[in-house]
């Protein structure tokens, strides 16, 4: 792996398209394997927010890294309590 991240392919080699990460992850089929602990970085969202993810509709390869909109809201709403 260089300096980005490499997005992932589903067992059939295609690419991940970004959906239904939530339902992946509660199956235990993580499309970033081995790349990033989707699980563990729900449960600190949770614990640190006092809250619970109940869905993560879509996430987006970025430059450098992963991006969906709810961690965009949980960013943005932390930033805000905590700032």
């Amino acid at each position: 792996m260089g300096w980005r991240d490499e997005w992932p392919s589903r067992p059939d080699g295609n690419q991940y398209d970004g959906q239904q990460l939530m339902d992946l992850i509660r199956n235990d089929k993580n499309p970033f394997h081995g790349l990033w602990d989707v699980k563990l970085l729900i449960q600190e969202i949770e614990e640190s927010l006092k809250t619970e993810v109940t869905d993560i509709p879509i996430v987006d390869k970025g430059s450098n890294n992963y991006v969906s909109s709810s961690s965009r809201i949980a960013l943005t709403v932390s930033n805000l309590i905590y700032a």
